[in-house]
C-alpha cells in the first residue's frame, strides 16, 4: 500500500570511484531515484520483473535513437525501454500527475494505451545534471515501424 509520502519520495546515492580507472570513468557522480517505491509498484503492475529491468537499463550502454522537439530518446540494448531525456519542468509535472497516474494504472489493472512509466532520474557528474524518464517500448522490436506519431497530453510531449 502506497501512502501519500510515497509520491514525494526520493533515494540518493553518491559514488566516489576513486579506485577506477578516472580516464574512462567520472571521478564521481550522483544518482537520485524519484518515488521509488510508486514506480516498483507500477513495474509490477505492468508485469516488468525488478531484475528484468535493471538488467535492460545497465547490462550495455543504450543506444541513441533520436532527438527533437521532445528532446534527446534513447533506447535500451535490448529494445524493451525507451530513455527520454527531460527538463527538471518536466520532472515537477511528471510529480503533479504521478498521484493520479497511479491511480488510474490501479484501477485500469495495467491495461492501457498511455505511455507506461517505469522510472524517474537525476544524474549528476561533474555539477552536470541530467534527468530521465523511462518507459516501456510499445514497438516490437522484431518488426519494423513505418509511422511514428508525437503524443502530446496537457503541453508534455512523450
Amino acid at each position: 500500500m502506497l501512502l501519500p509520502d510515497d509520491f514525494k519520495a526520493s533515494s540518493k546515492v553518491k559514488v566516489n570511484n576513486h579506485l577506477f580507472n578516472r580516464e574512462t570513468l567520472p571521478s564521481h557522480f550522483k544518482f537520485k531515484e524519484y518515488c521509488p517505491q510508486v514506480f516498483r509498484n507500477l513495474r509490477e503492475r505492468f508485469n516488468i520483473d525488478d531484475l528484468d529491468y535493471q538488467v535492460s537499463l545497465t547490462r550495455s550502454s543504450p543506444t541513441y535513437e533520436s532527438e527533437g522537439g521532445g528532446g534527446r530518446v534513447l533506447m535500451s540494448y535490448d529494445k524493451t525501454l525507451v530513455i527520454k531525456v527531460i527538463s527538471s519542468e518536466d520532472v515537477a509535472d511528471i510529480h503533479s500527475l504521478l498521484s493520479h497516474y497511479h491511480q488510474y494504472i490501479v484501477k485500469c489493472h495495467g491495461t492501457t494505451l498511455l505511455p507506461q512509466f517505469l522510472g524517474m532520474y537525476r544524474v549528476s557528474v561533474d555539477n552536470e545534471e541530467s534527468y530521465i524518464l523511462i518507459m516501456r517500448n510499445m514497438f516490437s522490436h522484431r518488426l519494423t515501424v513505418h509511422r511514428k506519431y508525437d503524443l502530446k497530453v496537457r503541453g508534455y510531449q512523450f
